[in-house]
């Protein structure tokens, strides 16, 4: 059986934590955490040491390589699950067959926040839209849907919303952090965060803390980039037309896995093979 990431980390524990620290030390101490060797080694190092499903097949080389793909192709939620983010970064790297690629996202519905937050598409929920109408024709954040609605939920519920938000002050001070992502976003195009890190807008994180921050999607059987997390960002890059964007696939869907590794020519421009030959080195 094929194991994931998740599943090294839980069956090894502290054997797994003694047997690459040694390693992984060792690759810190020659390389600064922000420089390119330091990513080019991790990279290689996590791909070979996690035995992960993506490693048992010819193609994609690298599942932990960041992949470059027009924010116009990610538009569905996948549908694995009610919190795909939670275990994202022991995923990566991971097949999976079944029908989750072609089904509707389907969330708690007892959580009356994702209804705000989620939808079939990302363009139909509440917060694209709201996001689009403040950032295209300047409304108000307060005048939006996604803020009136978001401030009656914490109001109703009396716990925790949108990003630990418990007030609509709360709500009100994340939206400023959106105005500001947009502006920076606006002015120095969509950036990495390895980039963010070795510019010091971000503060360093470890290797797949820096790629869970990443925008997280899954790949569907025909290839389809379907949503996990990142949905913010993602939907700033569509406002604002950006044409690249990088991301971290999460898993893929094993009949694309066989399409790609029966033909692999056939699918040479798609971001999840053309990254073997031409990511760009933006970091």
């Amino acid at each position: 059986m094929l194991r994931s990431a998740g599943t090294i980390y839980r069956e090894w524990g502290l054997r797994y934590l003694i047997a690459i620290g040694t390693e992984h030390f060792l690759i810190r101490t020659l390389a600064d955490a922000r420089s390119p060797s330091y990513w080019r080694r991790t990279e290689s190092f996590h791909d070979r040491i996690l035995d992960t499903d993506v490693s048992h097949y010819e193609h994609p080389k690298n599942p932990f390589a960041l992949r470059y793909v027009d924010p116009a192709e990610i538009y569905q939620f996948s549908g694995r699950g009610s919190a795909l983010w939670e275990n994202a970064m022991y995923e990566i790297g991971t097949v999976q067959d079944g029908d989750w690629d072609i089904e509707p996202y389907q969330g708690p519905l007892e959580d009356k926040e994702l209804e705000i937050t989620f939808a079939n598409a990302l363009e139909e929920t509440v917060l694209y839209r709201s996001m689009e109408e403040h950032f295209t024709n300047g409304v108000a954040w307060e005048d939006t849907q996604f803020v009136q609605r978001m401030c009656e939920l914490i109001k109703e519920s009396d716990t925790r919303a949108w990003h630990g938000s418990m007030t609509c002050e709360d709500v009100r001070e994340r939206c400023a952090y959106l105005d500001s992502l947009y502006e920076r976003i606006q002015t120095d195009g969509f950036l990495s965060q390895r980039e963010l890190q070795q510019r010091g807008e971000e503060p360093p994180k470890d290797y797949l803390d820096t790629l869970r921050s990443e925008i997280l999607v899954d790949i569907g059987r025909d290839g389809e980039f379907l949503m996990v997390d990142g949905r913010h960002r993602l939907s700033i890059a569509k406002i604002l037309g950006v044409e690249s964007i990088p991301v971290v696939v999460v898993v893929r869907h094993a009949q694309w896995m066989e399409k790609i590794n029966s033909d692999p020519d056939a699918f040479a421009s798609h971001p999840d093979l053309s990254a073997e030959r031409d990511t760009p080195t933006r970091y």
